[in-house]
C-alpha cells in the first residue's frame, strides 16, 4: 500500500482518516513507516488482541473537574486543562483523553489501522498499539492487559486512551491527586 504522509494531529480528524486508512497506510508527522514496521511488527500484536474480547463498558465524561498539570524538567509547570479540545472520560474509573489532545500535547506520531481497529502511537522510541474496546495494549510488540481500552466515542466520534498507561509507557510518571481532582504529568 502507498503510504499518504499527513500532519493528522493538526489537519483531520480522526474519522476523516479511518476513511483514509480503508484504501492505505496512514501515518502522522512523517513517519519514516519502513523502520518503525520492520521493527516492530504488527502481526504478532495482532493475533494476541483478537483473543480477547471486546470490552462492554461504556465511557462516561467525568462528573467532577479535573485539571491536567504538565510538570517540565526545568521545573516550570503548564496547566493543559485551557490546551484540550475534547472533554476528559471516564471509563473503569481510569481517566481517557482524547488522541487529538494528546498527540498535539506531546508531539506524539500516530498512525490509525482502519481494517484491524488498532491505534498505533509512536514516540520516544516506542511503538505503542491499542486495539478499540479490548483491555489490552502492546509496548514494542510485548502485550500487556490494561484495565481501561481505547474507544471511540460515540458523542464526538474521537479515540480516547488511557492516559496514564499511555504516558507512563512513554517515559512520564503520572500521579492522580484525589485531594483537588488533579493529575500531574512529570517528564
Amino acid at each position: 500500500m502507498k503510504n499518504i504522509k499527513i500532519n493528522l494531529a493538526k489537519t483531520f480528524s480522526i474519522a476523516t482518516v479511518v476513511a483514509i486508512s480503508f484504501q492505505s497506510t496512514v501515518f502522522a508527522n512523517n513517519v519514516n513507516s519502513n523502520k518503525l514496521n520492520n521493527s516492530y511488527p504488527i502481526k504478532k500484536d495482532i493475533m494476541v488482541f483478537k483473543q480477547f474480547r471486546p470490552s462492554k463498558e461504556l465511557m462516561v465524561p467525568l462528573n467532577k473537574n479535573v485539571s491536567i498539570i504538565y510538570h517540565k524538567k526545568d521545573g516550570s509547570s503548564i496547566n493543559l486543562d485551557d490546551k484540550l479540545s475534547y472533554p476528559i472520560n471516564n471509563l473503569n474509573g481510569r481517566t481517557s483523553i482524547a488522541i487529538k489532545d494528546i498527540t498535539e500535547l506531546f508531539n506524539l506520531n500516530i498512525n490509525w489501522n482502519g481494517s484491524n481497529r488498532i491505534v498505533e502511537v509512536y514516540g520516544k522510541g516506542v511503538v505503542l498499539r491499542f486495539p478499540i474496546d479490548k483491555n489490552v495494549a502492546s509496548k514494542n510488540n510485548k502485550v500487556h492487559p490494561i484495565e481501561a481500552p481505547a474507544t471511540i466515542s460515540n458523542e464526538n466520534n474521537r479515540t480516547y486512551l488511557p492516559i496514564r498507561y499511555l504516558l507512563e509507557n512513554l517515559g512520564y510518571k503520572v500521579k492522580f491527586n484525589s485531594s483537588d481532582n488533579s493529575i500531574h504529568i512529570y517528564e
